[in-house]
């Protein structure tokens, strides 16, 4: 058995009659497969050993023929997109799932007509009406599968900013971007924000990403002729300018690429140098900002004592303390001071494994020497396992959320794995497992993995951030919590 992003897997199969029993041994875990064979599929429950129970469902592929054309390869494509993709993904609705496979019939017939980018353009627009964030087709942040401009853009809550440029075109940094290809950004915004699901929080933290694509610009029409883009801007100083820019070449990487990254100087691409908007000259650089390349960090401030604890990624960082210490020495910090407030920053986390942490946070909230001074810093980049903290931070009572809605909604459905299409290579990710935050009851028959009750992950303080506030280096969100300290 081959698995995407872990290679051929032996197995020894137990048949017996049309019953088909296996183990998959993953190293440091072990998934046992029970499953009810029929003419070409195996259908049943998979367990990890030691964890939880999930339903699983594998097909029979029949072998690919190497396509001859342009045409038969992309047939071949969608394909696997109806047989495999909308097969195993589990969020659509009746509804959506009939609209898909007609916008999928439709897509097959118009094939001819339709260039690459506007074939990955509707396919993406297929993904997404599954109306589920994790539902989706890999390009630009989870896989870097297009070329991108060299510049890196940021909603702020006066508009969309250069917050990274290349030394090419230096002088747009820090300037506010008013169209792109002679398209106002904010109806760009809406547009690209048709390519994958999301509330309005997510499409303001991905958007930039599709907004500067050659690529997406042509497949949703605003650009043809050339991959260069007239770039309208208003600068610090007041010029008005418009810049034509040419894109980087493709450098392909299978790793999430945050767009958070680029806001901070202290972040080094070297794949594509870019020079930052963050003047370090004139300030420093605040703590959120300070440690991009860790999962997790904590500091202690004096004046007034605050601890601030920022996690970034739900995962153990490869170099660097396991989780489990760095949460020991969070608790030995709250023990030892007489605390105002404890600061959970969960701004950038975008997700991973939400066992990492659950337990902690859950003992985070009830530790004695927190009390009612818990307060949690969401935005739009809060997303997943990162969500699902915020989540249950307010669940416990004793949280109190400053800053802007996260990333999704509180019921979202995610895990699953990723289809690579065999000759675009582009990547879908499915999702198989439902995550119920909020209190309305799961679909019926639909086990769940993670299980909340939260009415809303509305900010009880809403904090946004103008563009100068981040060049000044102030941290509005942090600001506000130290303010209501000092109020007590």
């Amino acid at each position: 058995v081959r698995l995407p992003g872990i290679g051929p897997v032996a197995i020894a199969p137990d048949i017996r009659h049309d019953t088909i029993r296996f183990t998959i041994d993953l190293g440091p875990q072990q998934i046992a497969f029970t499953g009810l064979r029929s003419s070409d599929s195996l259908t049943g429950d998979a367990a990890i050993v030691d964890g939880p129970t999930f339903p699983f469902f594998l097909r029979h592929l029949p072998a690919r023929v190497p396509p001859k054309t342009r045409m038969e390869a992309w047939f071949q494509d969608l394909e696997h997109v109806d047989r495999r993709f909308l097969a195993y993904d589990r969020s659509y609705s009746a509804d959506a799932r009939d609209a898909a496979h007609a916008h999928l019939r439709k897509l097959h017939s118009e094939l001819p007509s339709l260039s690459d980018p506007e074939v990955m353009v509707r396919l993406s627009r297929i993904a997404a009406l599954a109306d589920n964030a994790h539902t989706r087709m890999y390009l630009l942040r989870n896989r870097l599968s297009l070329r991108r401009y060299p510049l890196r853009l940021w909603w702020f809550s006066d508009g969309l900013y250069v917050v990274r440029a290349s030394e090419t075109h230096a002088d747009l940094l820090g300037c506010r971007v008013t169209s792109i290809a002679e398209t106002d950004v904010n109806a760009l915004r809406t547009t690209v924000g048709e390519l994958f699901a999301g509330n309005t929080s997510w499409v303001e933290y991905k958007s930039p990403y599709f907004m500067a694509s050659p690529e997406v610009l042509m497949g949703v029409g605003v650009l043809s002729g050339t991959d260069r883009a007239l770039f309208d801007v208003v600068c610090p100083d007041g010029a008005v300018r418009q810049s034509e820019v040419a894109p980087d070449r493709l450098i392909k990487l299978d790793q999430p690429t945050e767009n958070w990254w680029s806001l901070t100087p202290l972040f080094q691409d070297t794949l594509t140098p870019q020079l930052s908007a963050f003047d370090t000259a004139r300030s420093a650089v605040p703590p959120y900002l300070q440690r991009p390349s860790e999962h997790y960090w904590v500091k202690y401030f004096t004046e007034p004592e605050v601890l601030f604890i920022q996690y970034n990624r739900s995962q153990n960082m490869p170099a660097g303390p396991p989780f489990a210490d760095f949460a020991a020495t969070v608790f030995a910090s709250v023990d030892a001071h007489d605390l105002r407030a404890v600061v959970v920053d969960l701004r950038f986390n975008t997700g991973g494994n939400i066992g990492i942490a659950r337990n902690f946070f859950a003992e985070l909230a009830e530790h004695p020497g927190v009390a009612d001074r818990l307060f949690v810093i969401t935005g739009p980049a809060t997303f997943s396992a990162g969500l699902f903290h915020a989540a249950q931070l307010k669940e416990s009572g004793r949280a109190t959320l400053v800053g802007a809605h996260p990333g999704d909604h509180l019921d979202f459905w995610s895990e699953g794995s990723s289809i690579v299409l065999p000759n675009s290579g582009f990547t879908m990710h499915f999702a198989n497992g439902f995550h119920s935050g909020s209190p309305v009851p799961p679909p019926p028959g639909v086990r769940v993995v993670s299980d909340l009750s939260v009415e809303s992950l509305e900010p009880d303080i809403p904090v946004g951030m103008t563009f100068q506030q981040y060049r000044a280096g102030v941290d509005p969100m942090l600001d506000a919590i130290i303010s209501l300290t000092h109020d007590r």
